[in-house]
């Protein structure tokens, strides 16, 4: 966390927007283009994203290898919520924010 606090302190300014993506998440935004995205937000005052963890799974429920010449997305055609069959915590998640704001530790809220 202190690494992650200095960083946000000093390296930057309250107008950038920090993109919180782990390795294992995929981000999906309504637009394509997630700078047009953002600065539509920015128009209208908005300064954090929020989103809910979408899990994905084969047709038939069987755990594939993933293939590396075909999006996963196609591999795992269905979106489901196993964080609340599985009690896995919060489905929500901090997916952006303006510079000048802080989330937890999780990056589950402000």
């Amino acid at each position: 966390m202190f690494h992650q606090a200095h960083k946000l302190l000093y390296c930057t300014r309250p107008e950038d927007w920090i993109v919180v993506a782990d390795s294992d998440e995929f981000h999906e935004y309504p637009v394509k283009n997630i700078t047009v995205f953002l600065h539509r937000l920015e128009s209208k005052g908005i300064n954090v994203v929020n989103g809910i963890f979408l899990d994905r799974i084969s047709v038939d429920g069987s755990l594939k290898e993933p293939n590396k010449h075909s999006h996963l997305f196609t591999q795992f055609e269905l979106g489901c919520s196993l964080h609340r069959q599985f009690n896995l915590g919060t489905p929500k998640k901090v997916m952006a924010f303006k510079g000048d704001l802080r989330i937890n530790r999780g990056h589950h809220r402000l």
